[in-house]
């Protein structure tokens, strides 16, 4: 059997201070296979990036512990993350391009008529029609 590449285990983030702390991640465990692709999916807010973050040690996690190449990475700070950031890399998903979930449909269509100079009365005609 092969040994993970990657290795989360229970780990756990937290942002401000009790009792207002937010629980970004929560004890999440995961392992990566060399070779493998991993993707995660959410809400706005879910904790995706900051779980990214952790992997890739641009955070440091609260509790639990991160293992790379069998290695134990969770506490190794400065030019000793070296190596492991050249080999772990995150695209994060690109706000311009999506969707504001507060936003009605009729605004996400009529914001590039506004920015294309399209007059207010014309914007609403569009969007009517539509």
């Amino acid at each position: 059997m092969t040994e993970p590449l990657l290795v989360l285990d229970t780990l756990v983030k937290r942002f401000g201070r009790a009792p207002d702390a937010v629980q970004a991640v929560d004890g999440v465990s995961l392992t990566v296979a060399p070779g493998e692709v991993l993707g995660l999916v959410g809400e706005s807010g879910s904790g995706k990036s900051t779980l990214g973050r952790l992997a890739a040690r641009l955070a440091d996690p609260d509790a639990g512990t991160i293992r790379f190449a069998g290695q134990d990475v969770t506490r190794r700070q400065g030019r000793a993350l070296g190596p492991l950031r050249a080999q772990i890399q995150l695209v994060f998903q690109d706000p311009v391009a999506s969707l504001n979930p507060r936003d009605t449909i009729g605004t996400a269509v009529e914001d590039p008529l506004r920015v294309a100079g399209v007059g207010r009365a014309e914007r609403r005609d569009r969007v009517a029609w539509l």
